[in-house]
């Protein structure tokens, strides 16, 4: 007997990822320990296939076995994937995994139900993306109408993630989404219809909803339809005798909630950005003195944002205003920035230096901790000739080549004798200003902001604020102050979205 969820949401989402830029592979030859490794779901030829290319050397199919294992050992520790993920940035044993820059570099299959198993039990996603052989996403479809579904599909990622068997799916795991193929209602409190997404974790899993800002880039992504591919995935699903029916072409439209949210988070290039600057481990300290870590995904408005401020950058702006609601993570949001950044301005031939600013030293305290909980390398200013130090240094990296250096400051250390100073080697260094609570009054007469301002010129100034002062003019309207919006997230939108 058919599935419902299999006609409408499932099968179409396997033919819909092929024309963003995924290859159909049918599993139904495949064996565990022949074809892909069991225990981690690494698929041998692709893998073998994507590194061959990217360090160009020919691996051998024992080389890429020995890879593998070295890989599912280091899957199989209780660090949440986070040794994986850098390996996924930094390679491993000096081989390359994945080209995080160029999409075309790598190989990007998906397949249906591929289990998860692990001798007592095993789960069977409806939707795998691959990347070069690795199950780095997954989606699971429920049927349309089921009002728990979603609900159902969470709680039962709760009871599977928080089993120790599953450690290396979930470690392997960078981004899962659930769809029953709906559109949101604003009435869902908790989600039971849409689509979601979310990061991976140990039990309890944060879904979140995404709403697309580039309508016409995503588009721009899909491939003609290709008829054999169509009905290969439909034969394979023993589907035949579905294609052409009067409901296949509108659950195969690219308009679904379902494929929609495939497009926004697996397609190829937004796939790799998320990758490799959208997801984040942070670390915290229980009042029982244990670690306890967390695997965050960007927001789709802090993806949206970055995108916006690249566009912005591209077109000259040395300041703007970046207004999301309160509580919606701009601390979190100028650390995924300033990861952005500091590429964006290496590929312009400087180096980024990054200065956090508050106006009060409890947001001093807090944004420290929020950058140390995600392996920043914090500056702490504290007074004005420490300030004056801080803005005439290079940029410094942290304890390892993937953490950022941001300098956390109260604004009233600003001081007028702290001026960037050139240096007497050849660094070409961009300072961004994140100005926290831009809302409230920095001016203090005029000193402090015009002080911020002069202490150099030519940096970049990204003011952040949930309340805007709005309809002021003479030097205290938000935007009149600290530039024109450059990304929006209002109160009514984040409603929405809890």
């Amino acid at each position: 007997m058919d599935r419902p969820e299999d006609k409408y949401v499932k099968v179409p989402a396997l033919i819909h990822a092929t024309r963003i830029g995924y290859t159909y592979v049918s599993i139904h030859d495949k064996d565990p320990g022949i074809d892909y490794d069991g225990d981690t779901n690494i698929f041998y030829e692709p893998f073998r296939e994507a590194l061959s290319r990217l360090n160009g050397q020919d691996y051998t199919g024992e080389q890429i076995k020995s890879i593998v294992k070295g890989l599912r050992a280091a899957l199989s520790a209780d660090d949440l994937g986070r040794a994986f993920f850098n390996y996924l940035h930094e390679g491993f044993e000096g081989a390359k995994l994945i080209e995080l820059e160029t999409p075309a570099n790598n190989v990007f299959l998906v397949v249906t139900e591929l289990p998860y198993a692990n001798v007592d039990d095993s789960f069977r996603p409806d939707v795998v993306f691959l990347v070069n052989g690795m199950p780095l996403g997954f989606m699971e479809a429920k049927r349309p109408n089921n009002q728990e579904g979603i609900l159902a599909e969470r709680d039962r990622m709760y009871a599977r993630f928080g089993n120790d068997i599953y450690k290396r799916f979930v470690n392997i795991t960078q981004i899962m989404a659930f769809s029953n193929n709906q559109e949101y209602t604003e009435s869902c409190r908790p989600p039971i219809q849409g689509s979601y997404y979310a990061s991976s974790a140990y039990g309890k899993v944060l879904l979140q909803p995404f709403r697309e800002e580039d309508e016409q880039g995503v588009a721009m992504l899909l491939a003609d339809r290709s008829a054999e591919t169509e009905q290969f995935i439909l034969k394979d699903n023993n589907l035949a005798s579905y294609y052409g029916a009067p409901e296949y072409e509108p659950s195969t439209s690219p308009d679904t909630p379902a494929n929609r949210i495939i497009t926004s988070l697996f397609s190829p290039e937004r796939f790799l950005f998320l990758l490799r600057y959208g997801i984040a481990y942070v670390e915290r300290t229980t009042e029982e003195g244990t670690k306890k870590i967390e695997k965050h995904v960007m927001r789709y408005p802090q993806l949206f944002a970055t995108f916006a401020m690249r566009k912005k950058l591209d077109e000259g702006m040395r300041k703007g205003t970046i207004w999301h609601t309160q509580g919606s993570g701009k601390t979190a949001l100028s650390f995924f920035l300033s990861r952005y950044l500091q590429d964006y301005y290496q590929q312009h031939g400087q180096v980024a230096r990054f200065f956090f600013i508050v106006d009060r030293i409890d947001l001093a305290d807090q944004a420290a901790g929020e950058f140390e909980a995600r392996n920043c390398n914090v500056q702490r200013v504290n007074s004005r000739k420490e300030f004056q130090k801080a803005i005439a240094s290079p940029s410094e990296r942290g304890a390892d080549s993937a953490s950022l250096t941001i300098t956390v400051v109260n604004i009233q250390k600003f001081d007028d004798e702290a001026q960037a100073e050139n240096f007497d080697y050849a660094l070409n260094v961009q300072r961004v200003f994140f100005i926290d609570e831009a809302h409230r009054d920095y001016k203090n007469g005029g000193k402090f902001l015009t002080q911020l301002v002069t202490s150099d010129r030519d940096a970049v100034r990204i003011a952040l604020t949930g309340t805007p002062l709005i309809g002021k003019t003479g030097g205290n309207n938000t935007r009149e102050v600290f530039g024109d919006y450059s990304h929006r997230y209002w109160y009514n939108h984040s409603i929405a979205d809890v």
